[in-house]
């Protein structure tokens, strides 16, 4: 399919024996420009590639087969590198998200169910009377809810519960530091680090999948 003169893009489709959907193979063979083409195109400016729909390319009866297999998947997540890796690493992205949330989230409900064990692994005690009350409804709805959002935004990609999420479990950061400063808190290094990662990690994945929309 090279088209004659001056910069161009082969598309070659290569062909399994017997296999029902092509196994395409995609190579870009890019003819060098020319000094006329070089001094007509400023140095900033990308190269302007003919882009062919593999759909247009593939024979009907494929069609139904790569249908059937990719889903919701873009057609050419399969077959371009670079679009298959991004893919990859939004798909990991919103997987360690998505533990991370479910993390919160028991956790949450471990404060509901037993509460003093929870207390425990923060390094506190139960309180008495309303304070006791306030102490596991206020903590465990925080760390349920925190969960939930991270969990169900990264599953129904949705960017803004994510951000929502990230940024409740973020303001816990300045919390902690107020309290050590002003409060007589001790220093809790381990957990800032824990809550800066959920938060960096819940915003990137956010910033990806706000780009895919």
């Amino acid at each position: 399919m090279a088209r004659p003169g001056g910069r161009h893009a082969v598309l070659q489709l290569e062909r399994q024996a017997g296999a029902l959907n092509p196994l395409t193979v995609v190579s870009y063979i890019v003819e060098p420009d020319t000094d006329e083409q070089l001094h007509h195109r400023s140095s900033n400016h990308r190269p302007n590639y003919r882009s062919y729909s593999l759909l247009t390319l593939a024979p009907s009866h494929d069609l139904d087969f790569t249908s059937g297999c990719c889903n919701k998947l873009q057609f050419g997540q399969l077959w371009y590198p670079h679009v298959t890796g991004d893919f990859e690493m939004l798909f990991t992205l919103r997987l360690l998200t998505v533990l991370s949330g479910l993390g919160l989230l028991v956790f949450g409900l471990g404060w509901w169910v037993h509460p003093g064990a929870a207390a425990e692994m923060l390094g506190a005690t139960l309180l008495e009377g309303t304070g006791r009350t306030a102490q596991i409804g206020d903590t465990g709805a925080f760390f349920v809810g925190a969960g939930m959002m991270l969990s169900w935004g990264a599953i129904r990609r949705q960017p803004h519960v994510l951000l929502a999420g990230g940024l409740l479990v973020g303001l816990v950061v300045p919390g902690r530091v107020a309290a050590a400063i002003y409060h007589g808190g001790a220093w809790t290094p381990d957990e800032i680090v824990a809550e800066c990662a959920i938060t960096i990690l819940a915003l990137t994945t956010a910033s990806l999948l706000q780009k895919q929309h």
